[in-house]
């Protein structure tokens, strides 16, 4: 039992005005479900959605209450479609929690990361009164944020379980949902006493792609449902009328038809329309009776809004003009501001607000606490539809002019005041409002919000009077505010804007940060060039004014995307002899973070890593983050290159270190693909998959520019080493039709699936432009794939023409490892590839060498694939030699591919492996060591699993490390006993080892 209380139960989920609850047995028991599984330590989410009136916060509710009652935190946050507090949701739970609770009880559930926390709420200082908070907003890095949200709340879990209300999460924006994707990856990765409980509409207007989007990514995690609710069934709505309106269960029934076919079942409208027909004098004068039911189709309106506008109309002109009033201020609103709004004596506002209660517009327990509550967020809206244009501007200034005068100057005032001023414009407001946007902004980068704080920066400008300057830096802190989001496209689009500006430096400066959010995601340069060259031209030639330089550097890189890298090098060159000269720190580091992006040969990269070396103290020094992470994302990939895993590691730490500092997404995706190069060199494929999958949503952040690719070249290196290529063959018609496939990768594919003749056709057309192509290609982007997939299949096939024409071609990389892109594809020594081109040259020698040079390198380096894989390809080149010395070190290199490739289910090896021990001229007892023709009739993977089951793996081990289903594992394990005649799993492991079917036990053993 935990050492604090709870916090009480949220007041909202326990209004008076809660309606009845009938049916949804089917949601309620997927809840019950789910409770179970969270109880159990299994974090749960459930997403509820429906039209609006669908019942889903009364669902919600329900389900909170019931495990309120068993001992769970219970804890409720809300969107809303005004603008409101970054992470709204996320920091209205946290502040009842933190506020709920005796002061420091929850001391010991803060992370040690809690000041972060300070962003969104200072009531953590109740618990934590030494923390320091964080310096505005000096660092962009929401992971610590958000870790330290999500460590709360399982600590907190630990002790007791945590429900969420999440509540129209349709308005939530980015930052929101973001959030909501760490806290729900973070919780599936340990055992986590949460459940989640998010409502959000599934109907147009309201329907939000953002959240469909991130409710689809989030579903393919466990313990994440989906309920989406209908209407209510006849029966149910009978029930209702039972619970509700207090009817027989007779007369409910005969009423209940008529009310489903005229509400469809929703909940709320079925409400409303049931309050009006009970309050009806036809209904109270029905007698015992009751209403006819061929009088509900003459009284029945045919929406909300014509059932609310009938309650309306009965209410007098003064008590209308204050519900109409209190629906501008919105929920939450404070009584006494209403009062001064409305202008009128608090008695005359009261007796409205009374009145509006009679006739359930508003929510009397909450009156009585001195705030406005409407009973549905529908009710508000539609008293607001039906209030005029004018009028409705008209008010927003009016509660505007008094929260001003308040004098308050909290942050939800401020953003109250942006709000209504905003929808005052027309009436002259336009530049108050502009000014509260701006602020609210301000405050959202500090709680590094930036996607919120790029729209209200973007609001502010169109709304802000006065001179150009003014409206060009609203402009200009939006697209900052968007780049720093990582939402590139946005930033362009606000940048391109302000290329048209009167004064040359504006444009130069537009410019600037137009290629600054360009060559992030890569896109070609052209465009980027362009603006600057135009802008450059515009202000004078001076080598002495660090913006002209800056520009300059600029200009550099985004000509090395056109690919023009004589032009680009001339250029970076000036820019850097110039930020040398003038010793400007800044400048000069950007002018070497923009050299990192000059094309680089084989020839060349030690030129790189000394720019890199330099560019890494300077970065330290400043706490530049984000240049610290340009120099380690280039440090990482040469390390790769040259082989040298210390430098790898030392430049990951840095890498990490600017994800933590910088924040930018840019840098966070670089470092993730770190990770997925780590998870794939070292055999977990199912760990590189997933870190795939985050990284192709991850790029999603960055807009439309498309980070698919890069997924699409990661999930082909997955699938070809654990044999799932197969799934793509019958969309090969599909591929190769379509007008967007990448040549090279549809090359790779037919090599791969045996398609002989298709890969010749294609290899040849591909290297009848070779030369063109290399010219055009950065030689560590896509012309790695390209020369390694065109050199896979010219070795497929045999062709030695095709090898003699690829050699030269990859001479340059002896020596290195080959990469693609940031860490897209990794395919290890170059060497081996040379090797077997040599091979099927004739150059024996010259492979043997290579070969042995390329296996030095992958086991220094510790890659365990490459280590497999060059095994294999040797092996394979020993048993073509055919002499007796051959065959001997091919049987050894086969039976060591085998157990790595066995080891990491490395289904592709293994295929060739097996092509191997068929191959003629191969005597049986050089099949991997195995006694006699068959090793007692047992297959290639039947070895496998033998390795691994004399390791001591149990079946689910063994599954887990070939790839294969437990049940295949243990058919593999019964078959294994039947054709050995062993009598149990010992028996048959001790028979294969002293009859050298498989080798040392222990080396085989699960790493």
């Amino acid at each position: 039992m935990a050492a604090w209380d709870a916090p009480p139960y949220p007041i909202r989920a326990a209004g008076a005005t809660i309606p009845a609850f009938v049916g949804r047995a089917a949601e309620t028991s997927a809840a019950e479900d789910a409770w179970a599984s969270v109880r159990a330590g299994g974090r749960q989410v459930i997403f509820i959605g429906g039209e609006p009136g669908a019942g889903k916060s009364r669902l919600a509710a329900e389900i909170a209450s019931a495990v309120y009652g068993q001992g769970a935190v219970v804890l409720l946050g809300t969107c809303s479609p005004e603008p409101g507090v970054p992470y709204q949701p996320f920091a209205e739970c946290l502040e009842q929690l933190l506020g709920g609770t005796r002061s420091g009880a929850l001391a010991g559930c803060l992370p040690d990361s809690a000041a972060e926390l300070l962003r969104l709420t200072p009531l953590v200082w109740r618990h934590r009164p030494e923390l320091v908070a964080p310096a505005g907003d000096g660092g962009d890095y929401r992971r610590e944020l958000f870790d330290a949200i999500a460590a709360l709340l399982l600590a907190v879990g630990e002790e007791r379980p945590v429900v969420c209300v999440l509540e129209d999460l349709h308005w939530a924006g980015q930052p929101t949902l973001q959030l909501l994707d760490h806290v729900a990856q973070r919780s599936a990765r340990t055992a986590s006493r949460l459940l989640v409980l998010c409502t959000h509409r599934t109907t147009a207007p309201d329907r939000s792609d953002d959240l469909t989007f991130a409710i689809a990514d989030l579903y393919r995690l466990d313990g994440v449902r989906r309920l989406d609710l209908a209407g209510l069934s006849v029966e149910e709505v009978a029930q209702y009328l039972v619970a509700e309106g207090r009817l027989s269960a007779r007369r409910a029934r005969e009423y209940a038809t008529v009310l489903r076919d005229q509400t469809g079942g929703n909940p709320f409208f079925l409400r409303e329309l049931w309050r009006d027909l009970a309050g009806s004098d036809v209904f109270t004068g029905a007698g015992a009776g009751g209403l006819p039911t061929r009088a509900f189709g003459a009284r029945a309106p045919v929406s909300v809004r014509d059932t609310l506008q009938r309650r309306l109309s009965r209410l007098a002109p003064g008590e209308r003009a204050v519900v109409e009033t209190a629906a501008v201020l919105g929920d939450g609103g404070e009584v006494r501001v209403l009062i001064k709004a409305c202008a009128a004596d608090a008695a005359t506002v009261l007796a409205a607000l009374d009145a509006a209660v009679r006739f359930g517009l508003l929510d009397g327990a909450e009156l009585g606490r001195g705030r406005i509550a409407f009973p549905h967020t529908l009710t508000r809206q539609a008293v607001l539809d039906l209030i005029d244009p004018s009028r409705l501007a008209g008010l927003h200034a009016r509660v505007g002019e008094v929260l001003q005068a308040s004098g308050s100057g909290s942050q939800a005032v401020i953003r109250q005041l942006a709000h209504h001023f905003a929808r005052a414009a027309a009436l002259g407001y336009g530049d108050t409002a502009a000014g509260y946007l701006r602020l609210a902004a301000r405050e959202a980068e500090r709680s590094l919000a930036f996607e919120d704080a790029a729209a209200w920066y973007a609001q502010a400008a169109d709304l802000a009077g006065g001179s150009d300057p003014n409206r060009e830096e609203l402009w200009f802190d939006a697209a900052d505010a968007y780049v720093r989001a990582g939402e590139f496209a946005s930033a362009r689009t606000h940048y391109l804007r302000l290329t048209d500006s009167r004064d040359p430096r504006v444009r130069l400066r537009a410019a600037i940060g137009y290629e600054n959010a360009a060559w992030r995601p890569g896109l070609p340069g052209t465009q980027a060039r362009a603006l600057l060259a135009h802008a450059l031209e515009g202000v004078p030639e001076d080598l002495d004014d660090p913006r002209y330089v800056w520009a300059l550097a600029s200009l550099g890189r985004a000509t090395s995307f056109t690919g023009d890298a004589e032009r680009s090098r001339r250029l970076a060159d000036l820019a850097l002899g110039a930020a040398r000269r003038l010793g400007d720190r800044q400048l000069l580091r950007h002018a070497l973070g923009t050299m990192m992006w000059q094309r680089a040969g084989p020839d060349s990269v030690g030129g790189h890593l000394e720019l890199a070396t330099e560019l890494t103290p300077l970065a330290r020094e400043a706490q530049d983050w984000f240049a610290l992470g340009t120099s380690a994302v280039f440090r990482c990939a040469i390390a790769y290159i040259h082989g040298d895993r210390a430098a790898w590691t030392a430049a990951a730490a840095d890498l990490e270190l600017a994800v933590r500092g910088s924040g930018q997404p840019f840098i966070a995706f670089m470092h993730r693909s770190g990770d997925y190069a780590h998870a794939f060199l070292g055999g977990d494929f199912a760990a590189a998959a997933r870190i795939a999958e985050d990284l192709l949503e991850l790029g999603r952040s960055f807009g439309p520019d498309d980070t698919e690719g890069t997924y699409g070249l990661q999930m082909y290196m997955i699938r070809r080493e654990t044999g799932g290529l197969e799934q793509v063959r019958p969309l090969l018609g599909a591929i190769r039709e379509s007008s967007g496939t990448w040549e090279p990768g549809l090359l790779a594919l037919y090599t791969e699936l045996g398609l002989a003749q298709d890969a010749s056709d294609l290899l040849w057309q591909l290297l009848d432009r070779v030369d063109e192509t290399a010219a055009l290609q950065s030689p560590w982007a896509q012309w790695t794939a390209v020369l390694v997939f065109l050199v896979e299949a010219a070795l497929a096939l045999d062709d030695v023409a095709a090898a003699r024409r690829l050699r030269p071609l990859l001479a340059p990389y002896s020596g290195q490892q080959l990469i693609a892109g940031q860490f897209v594809a990794v395919f290890g020594p170059a060497d081996a590839y040379l090797a077997a081109l040599d091979a099927l040259l004739g150059d024996r020698d010259s492979a043997e060498r290579l070969f042995a040079a390329a296996l030095a390198q992958a086991t220094g380096f510790g890659a365990l694939i490459h280590r497999a894989s060059t095994l294999t390809a040797w092996a394979a080149h020993l048993r073509a030699a055919g002499d007796t010395d051959a065959r001997t070190r091919m049987t050894g290199m086969r039976a060591e591919a085998r157990r790595m490739a066995a080891s990491t289910g490395q289904e592709r090896l293994l295929r060739l492996l097996d092509q191997l021990d068929a191959a003629p001229g191969t005597e049986a007892g050089e099949r991997d060591g195995q006694d006699g023709p068959d090793a007692a009739g047992l297959t290639p993977r039947e070895i496998a699993v033998l390795q691994l089951l004399a390791a001591g793996s149990s079946n689910r081990e063994i599954a887990s490390r070939l790839k294969i289903a437990e049940n295949t594992a243990a058919n593999h394990v019964r078959s294994i006993l039947l054709k050995t005649g062993a009598a149990n799993r010992t028996q048959a492991a001790t028979l294969a080892v002293t009859r050298g079917w498989i080798s040392d036990p222990v080396s085989a053993r699960p790493r």
